[in-house]
């Protein structure tokens, strides 16, 4: 009778992407904490990027932490990078 094969590692790592990205043009609208629209914020949604605060009613919605942005200041974009 043969024994079950033995795991090579108690620890399986799994694929995961380091981050998401999504950038939004800002147009005229400031670069520190601009406030998204409601198409933003659900495109944003479905990409995967996480909320804190997700109130499409009131169009209040924070980003969750941790996150880090980019601005590409001459074409006037923001990117979320979750």
């Amino acid at each position: 009778m043969q024994s079950p094969a033995m795991p090579t590692s108690a620890y399986e790592p799994v694929e995961v992407p380091e981050y998401i990205e999504f950038t939004i043009d800002l147009g005229a609208r400031p670069a520190h904490k601009p406030p998204l629209t409601k198409r933003e914020a659900a495109s944003m949604l479905e990409a995967g990027i996480r909320f804190s605060i997700y109130r499409p009613a009131t169009g209040e919605f924070a980003v969750s932490f941790p996150y880090v942005t980019i601005l590409d200041t001459v074409r006037r974009r923001l990117t979320f990078r979750q």
